[in-house]
């Protein structure tokens, strides 16, 4: 359609349709999935069942960028680093206890 215009209007629906459908499948991950989106220039992709076919949903492109940042800020609350303060035995803390260990 891109190519032809207005053209490609007044034929039949075969002539945009493809012939070879890009799927996936409910059991894939998501890095196929993209993989299989960018080799075939398609930014929204149906899931179906590997077995009957049957279409369970759309995926699109957008669906996988959110789904990444959501793992990526999961990622990073994980690795925040927590802060321990150490006081060697004897020492006093800043509450002027002494530290319970014995030197």
């Amino acid at each position: 359609m891109e190519q032809n215009g207005d053209a490609a209007l007044g034929g039949p629906i075969s002539d945009l349709v493809r012939t070879s459908a890009v799927e996936a499948y409910p059991d894939e991950p998501l890095r196929v999935v993209v993989y299989r989106m960018a080799e075939k220039g398609c930014t929204r992709m149906p899931v179906v069942e590997r077995a009957t076919r049957q279409f369970l949903g759309l995926v699109s492109l957008n669906d996988l960028l959110k789904a990444r940042s959501r793992h990526l800020e999961e990622e990073s609350r994980r690795e925040q680093s927590l802060k321990f303060r150490l006081f060697p035995p004897g020492k006093r803390n800043p509450e002027g206890t002494q530290s319970s260990e014995a030197p």
